[in-house]
């Protein structure tokens, strides 16, 4: 006696199963929109990388100003003012103005109040005395434009 369904299990062959869809689309196109792609990132993450980079220097001297500020050396925090400033504004000439003249064209350049060109003035003429002191609402006005300029 024949099991039911016997004479279709004997024709029975083993398939092989399909190939598996590519999750990429085989056409030159879409490789050529890859390719873009993938290069328009890499020139972006270069180009962020190398903007971080130009402005490590804004990052320290905003940190070294706190650092300065905290140990009340105001020759150091001139100085720093004076350098930062130069390098920030290379344009600028401002090696060549008197200290009025500077902190006015960093007030200009930064569009802050006429107390910040005053504290500014004041810090600097700090850097030739040998006994500097800067009053509370001047270096106030200082570190709030270091915190809102200097980012």
């Amino acid at each position: 006696m024949a099991e039911f369904g016997s004479h279709l299990i004997k024709k029975a062959q083993w398939q092989t199963p399909p190939e598996a869809i590519s999750w990429w689309p085989n056409t030159p196109a879409w490789n050529v929109v890859f390719i873009l792609l993938s290069l328009s990132l890499v020139i972006f993450v270069i180009r962020q990388g190398y903007h971080w980079l130009q402005r490590q220097y804004v990052r320290e001297a905003k940190i070294l100003f706190v650092k300065l500020d905290a140990n009340n050396d105001l020759p150091a925090m001139a100085s720093l003012l004076r350098q930062f400033c130069h390098q920030h504004w290379p344009n600028e000439s401002l090696a060549t103005f008197p200290v009025k003249a500077f902190s006015n064209r960093v007030v200009e350049l930064t569009q802050s109040s006429d107390t910040t060109a005053e504290a500014m003035a004041a810090l600097l003429v700090c850097n030739y005395q040998a006994k500097a002191s800067l009053t509370d609402e001047y270096r106030l006005a200082l570190t709030c434009w270091v915190k809102e300029h200097v980012c």
